[in-house]
């Protein structure tokens, strides 16, 4: 069960990772969180990149927060989610210390958005989506597909349906 961070380099990778944990230990042990030295750091974490963070234990889902757009440097961006998965997602009660060994972190890292011109374009396990319609919205990241098996319509009618809209709504 190996943690993850798509998105950038392996070697940044592992920076990210170690910033998610170490933020999230320090958070709801409450000790006061890593603040990185953006001077110090390489480029490609100071760029402003759309993440999500998404913690699992015994591989349930235990929280998954993100964003999309912040224009916050993605080092900070990681510190921050780190904290809003673990503690602010309202699917689950903020993780406890005694949680702390039994979480996996996978950091997603995303590319700029694309508008595509129908939904059949989308590429399961490999696209995220995100839908808005309505004032409603949602989104997919790529692992769902693969870890749901779902085809292509059950996944975009299941996402409208996580945005509060009907499931036949991406049609």
């Amino acid at each position: 069960d190996q943690e993850t961070a798509e998105g950038v380099s392996p070697e940044n990778q592992a920076v990210l990772l170690e910033l998610a944990r170490t933020t999230i230990t320090s958070y709801v042990s409450g000790q006061p969180v890593p603040e990185p030295d953006l001077a110090r750091l390489p480029a490609e974490l100071k760029e402003s990149r759309s993440v999500f963070v998404t913690l699992r234990k015994n591989g349930a889902l235990r929280g998954c927060i993100g964003n999309l757009g912040r224009p916050d440097p993605l080092v900070l961006s990681v510190r921050d989610y780190a904290i809003n998965a673990a503690t602010r997602d309202p699917r689950f009660p903020p993780v406890k210390p005694d949680e702390l060994e039994d979480l996996h972190i996978e950091i997603s890292v995303m590319t700029p958005m694309q508008e595509i011109a129908s939904y059949k374009l989308v590429r399961l396990g490999t696209d995220g989506v995100v839908i808005r319609k309505n004032g409603h919205g949602a989104v997919y990241l790529p692992q769902v597909a693969t870890e749901t098996g779902w085809n292509l319509d059950q996944f975009m009618s299941s996402l409208c349906r996580k945005a509060g809209l009907p499931g036949d709504a991406y049609t």
